[in-house]
């Protein structure tokens, strides 16, 4: 990084500066970019906005795992897990020795759940807002199975960044929501569309949409009838001087989901990975 992006503070190397390098870097990924014509030197960039993208999303967290649940089931040949005694002893019944379909075995499943994010990738969203928006993102796909999140951006018209089941690291989820550039529109009306799609193709029994606005569409249809498409919709409305509470209510309410409002775009993050607590229980 060159001094004239004026990033670079003092001197030392310690985690924290370098952490805080870092996101500085996603806040301001557009605007320095623009400024660096070496093709090598902007994939540094990149992986330096992504690197700050995922310590926030590590930091918020924390020791946070994915959900898991206590199934058993019949052993099979090379099934790990531990022996349920009481269940095992419930069905041998104490006849001769145990055969292996007497043996109950208990292992952990983690929860899956099949999830649609659509965010709001219009000109509003410029500068840290839309390294805040991938930092959601990253929570999600930390906090869920990677294969089980579909990310949906929407400006003009709607584009899935992440197909549902396409196997991305969370590094490349990151970078193709920081590279799309922030502009045009709103259609909430195409992202509802391509997130309802998406979430067509999942076979598992829980899934969910969360979609990401102020409420203002500003071209494409009503959005309001793609709601009820959903098995459950989650909004998280957006607050700022123009957003549309009514409609945000409406949506959820059709989509079996919760209207969530989110004061600062700051806490985004934070309010998906609480949402997401709610919904894993």
């Amino acid at each position: 990084m060159t001094a004239g992006t004026g990033l670079a503070a003092g001197g030392g190397s310690s985690s924290s500066q370098t952490e805080s390098v870092a996101w500085r870097v996603a806040c301001r990924y557009h605007q320095i970019r623009r400024q660096v014509p070496n093709h090598r030197r902007r994939k540094l960039l990149r992986q330096l906005a992504v690197r700050g993208v995922l310590e926030k999303a590590r930091a918020i967290l924390g020791a946070a795992k994915r959900r898991a649940r206590l199934v058993s089931q019949t052993y099979r040949e090379g099934d790990a897990g531990e022996l349920d005694l009481e269940a095992t002893l419930e069905r041998w019944g104490g006849r001769g020795w145990p055969r292996p379909e007497d043996l109950v075995v208990r292992r952990r499943e983690e929860k899956r759940l099949d999830c649609a994010l659509m965010v709001d990738t219009s000109l509003s969203m410029e500068g840290k807002n839309i390294a805040l928006a991938s930092t959601a993102a990253a929570v999600l796909a930390m906090r869920l199975n990677p294969l089980d999140v579909s990310v949906i951006l929407f400006e003009n018209r709607a584009s899935v960044a992440k197909p549902l089941g396409m196997r991305l690291s969370l590094e490349q989820i990151v970078a193709r929501i920081l590279d799309v550039p922030a502009t045009g529109y709103t259609n909430i009306h195409d992202a509802l569309r391509c997130g309802a799609q998406q979430l067509s193709r999942s076979q598992r029994r829980q899934q969910c949409g969360i979609l990401i606005t102020d409420g203002k569409y500003t071209v494409g249809g009503p959005p309001l009838p793609l709601a009820s498409r959903f098995s459950h919709l989650h909004v998280l409305m957006t607050e700022d001087y123009s957003n549309d509470p009514q409609l945000c209510r409406s949506m959820a309410l059709a989509g079996h989901g919760q209207m969530l409002p989110v004061r600062r775009y700051e806490d985004l993050p934070r309010r998906i990975e609480r949402l997401l607590v709610e919904i894993m229980r």
